[in-house]
């Protein structure tokens, strides 16, 4: 459960179920269940909520498509620059120190 936070779209993408509670990045995509468009009685019990990891897949390639347009994917200097890539270097390095 959250507001705004990329970790509601992580979790989705994992297969975790997700209530969110704000407007988000993945916001009507069907990636989670937004509170505040739920029943008057609110979400429903998370042993209820199911992710579709198709449409996870397809929102997170969207979302790398526009980090990253697909022409630039063979300009290594384009690759370098990039926020996805640089994310992913800190990513790696962080995951390497435990």
């Amino acid at each position: 459960m959250g507001l705004n936070s990329t970790v509601l779209l992580e979790s989705a993408l994992l297969g975790y179920p997700v209530v969110s509670f704000a407007e988000s990045l993945a916001t009507g995509t069907g990636l989670f269940v937004d509170a505040r468009r739920s029943s008057p009685k609110g979400p429903p019990p998370l042993d209820d909520v199911r992710i579709d990891s198709g449409r996870a897949e397809a929102v997170l390639a969207h979302l790398l498509q526009k980090q990253l347009p697909r022409d630039q994917l063979s300009d290594p200097v384009a690759l370098l620059q990039s926020s996805i890539f640089r994310e992913l270097r800190e990513f790696t390095e962080w995951q390497t120190r435990f």
